[in-house]
């Protein structure tokens, strides 16, 4: 089989740029969490302090948060003098140092991570907007009247209990705003499941299986490892279980993430294993993988060139063995097939209508 060049194939899978930053964003215990998703933004308080105010401190450069905090101060006295009860108590500093990382370090493209009630449901967005200020700001009590907003756009929300141990420290912070690159790799294999960034290229496999899990189950990815040399070898394709690496976070749930050398097949490869040994709703104009079907448009030749030669390769008798017994371990550990790649499988009925549309 001719080669592959994944160059073309890596124009379509999810991308996150390396200067992305990840933010863990409160959503006051919880209150506003529904209604932040709900309505797509977050917000911050501090509405004594208004955006053109932030604007005029940014301005100062290096002294910016010396001009806020100063800003702050001089409202706080101003309301001492002419109201003993105070609406709302004020670390000047503190709040200088959340508004300016509100307005701006946050950037478009990042990702936010909220927390609900107790933290027990995590909501993760991506920023669409810069900051902005919204004048109709509702007095009903539970609703959020913050005024100083950024539009987002909801990724995923998940349980926190099915997270990854290391990923629920970050929840230690208890700052409005708290920057949670360190966790960034954790993030990145919550929103996509087949991902390039940095030069590497993650394939992260979702391990739903809730009880115990015979050591023997995992012997899939071996087994999986072994049909991609296997393949490689026969097709003369440049994959390699070589150019892979694993990290493991199972705990019943959890993720195993495989990563590889931008630029390699050989983690398009396993997807696609994965996705055709599991099986999935799909149509085929010939024969593939039993009751498996594809459409393959004549735009996606890179596509259509690797299917067509695995529905060759394991279509034979020795293989088909092979199938089952890595079909029932993956069903054994409850390992979803990999949403990206199917997604991106599903792209291409999208040129089929295009490329009969056509052809008319």
């Amino acid at each position: 089989m001719k080669n592959i060049n994944f160059d073309d194939l890596a124009k379509v899978i999810k991308s996150i740029p390396n200067n992305t930053h990840y933010w863990l964003v409160r959503t006051m215990g919880g209150d506003y969490y529904e209604e932040y998703i709900k309505n797509g933004y977050i917000a911050i308080g501090y509405n004594d302090i208004s955006l053109d105010e932030i604007k005029w401190a940014v301005a100062e450069k290096e002294k910016s948060i010396e001009k806020l905090k100063g800003l702050i101060e001089k409202k706080e006295i101003g309301r001492e003098t002419q109201n003993s009860n105070k609406d709302e108590e004020y670390n000047a500093q503190y709040a200088s140092a959340q508004l300016m990382k509100f307005y701006k370090d946050i950037n478009v493209g990042d990702y936010i991570v909220m927390p609900g009630i107790r933290s027990e449901k995590i909501a993760i967005a991506v920023v669409e907007s810069g900051a902005y200020e919204e004048k109709k700001i509702s007095k009903l009590t539970g609703m959020c009247n913050f005024g100083k907003r950024r539009k987002i756009k909801l990724i995923r929300q998940l349980v926190r209990t099915k997270m990854t141990p290391k990923m629920q420290l970050m929840f230690n912070s208890r700052h409005i705003i708290s920057n949670v690159d360190g966790y960034a790799q954790y993030i990145d294999n919550c929103i996509s499941d087949f991902y390039i960034k940095e030069g590497l290229t993650y394939l992260v496999l979702r391990v739903k299986q809730e009880d115990d899990i015979p050591v023997d189950n995992f012997s899939v990815i071996n087994d999986l490892m072994t049909l991609l040399n296997e393949y490689s070898y026969e097709k003369k394709v440049n994959a390699s279980s070589k150019d892979i690496s694993m990290k493991i976070a199972v705990q019943s749930p959890g993720d195993i993430a495989l990563i590889a050398i931008c630029g390699s097949l050989s983690l398009f490869l396993i997807g696609l294993f994965i996705v055709l040994i599991k099986g999935g709703d799909y149509e085929y104009r010939n024969k593939f993988l039993g009751s498996l079907k594809l459409h393959i448009p004549k735009s996606s030749e890179g596509i259509r060139t690797i299917l067509e030669s695995i529905s060759d390769f394991m279509d034979r008798t020795e293989n088909r063995k092979r199938k089952a017994l890595i079909s029932e371990k993956l069903k054994n550990m409850d390992i979803d097939s990999p949403k990206d790649i199917e997604n991106l499988l599903e792209e291409t009925k999208k040129d089929i209508k295009h490329d009969s549309d056509e052809n008319i």
